[in-house]
């Protein structure tokens, strides 16, 4: 294994080296599976890495914060069935990395861990048996990222306090799993995932999203106190069962402003939920095979109980079974 640090001992890995009394070293530089850069100084890949064995280690390629990265388009790759743990872990705090591609390996391919506050650009992590993007820390964004065809999560947020900002997560398992809690989601594209978003964690924010084309719910609401607001949700579900384009099973949730257009099951569904707010959203032509509404509340009784329904755009509803319900307005 080696390692490129900020120091005139880079000069053995870069193709060329600038020194500046007044910036960090800069190089461009090829590297090899295992090996570990930074922390400090920025470099450039000139080439990409792999295909990498689990010979290589626990990891293909780490980076060690803070330094910047730019990848320049080239790619870490893992061989398919004999893989690194990891693709690209970043550690410390503060890495800056973009423009680059990771696949293949065996549990993520991306991993921001460390003491997080790390900023992730232009980065595509896919094809993964396992996750594409792990983020198990705080304070990190993620913008312009594509989680796809992974097998089990596009990415998955257990920390808190991050941000994604025009993010996509296509055709994996579950496109974002977030059980960590007042995260940011913006312009989160989120399609052709068996589920879309689901979120565990409270108190975060999901603003201006689309949800299209997954196989079972498109966002699917386990925890509370978040709010899914100006989002787009549809042609979602099966059509069989409780398959929702905005399923709400958790407690203090607030949904408004939402298109949920044209789902096949339930367009926003409470289910045993409570204190939930949904107001002020477009629900249109939901339907299902045995079961399906625009809007519908679970809770018995007809009541609704304490979920606030008001000021929705909707063609059918339904509360206990119970078609048209003065509870949902």
């Amino acid at each position: 294994m080696r390692r490129l640090i900020s120091s005139v001992h880079a000069c053995a890995l870069a193709c060329a080296v600038f020194v500046s009394t007044a910036t960090a070293e800069r190089a461009l530089a090829q590297f090899a599976c295992g090996d570990v850069v930074g922390p400090g100084g920025s470099v450039t890949f000139t080439s990409d890495i792999g295909p990498c064995t689990a010979a290589a280690g626990s990891f293909a390629f780490r980076i060690i914060g803070p330094i910047k990265v730019d990848m320049a388009g080239h790619s870490v790759l893992c061989v398919d069935g004999n893989a690194p743990g990891f693709g690209i872990q970043l550690e410390g705090k503060g890495v800056k990395i973009k423009n680059g591609h990771v696949l293949n390996c065996a549990f993520a391919n991306l991993v921001l861990g460390g003491e997080g506050k790390h900023i992730v650009e232009q980065m595509v992590a896919e094809e993964s048996p396992d996750d594409g993007v792990r983020v198990s820390t705080g304070g990190n964004k993620l913008r312009r990222v594509a989680a796809n065809n992974n097998d089990d999560v596009g990415i998955e947020l257990t920390g808190s306090g991050n941000k994604l900002e025009d993010v996509a997560a296509v055709d994996n398992d579950i496109g974002v799993f977030l059980s960590g809690s007042q995260n940011k989601l913006k312009r989160v594209a989120v399609v052709d995932n068996v589920n879309g978003i689901f979120m565990q964690g409270g108190g975060n924010a999901l603003q201006e999203n689309a949800f299209i084309d997954n196989s079972e719910d498109g966002v699917d609401v386990e925890g509370g106190g978040n709010t899914i607001q100006k989002s787009t949700a549809t042609a979602n579900g099966s059509g069989i069962g409780t398959d929702s384009g905005i399923d709400l099973r958790g407690d203090g949730n607030v949904v408004k402003q939402n298109r949920v257009l044209d789902n096949f099951g339930i367009g926003i569904r409470a289910g045993a939920a409570q204190s939930n707010i949904i107001q002020k959203n477009s629900a249109i032509g939901n339907f299902g095979l045995m079961i399906g509404a625009d809007l519908q509340d679970d809770n018995p009784g007809g009541t609704c109980d304490n979920n606030t329904w008001s000021k929705n755009v909707f063609g059918t509803s339904l509360a206990a079974g119970m078609a048209g319900p003065a509870c949902i307005q």
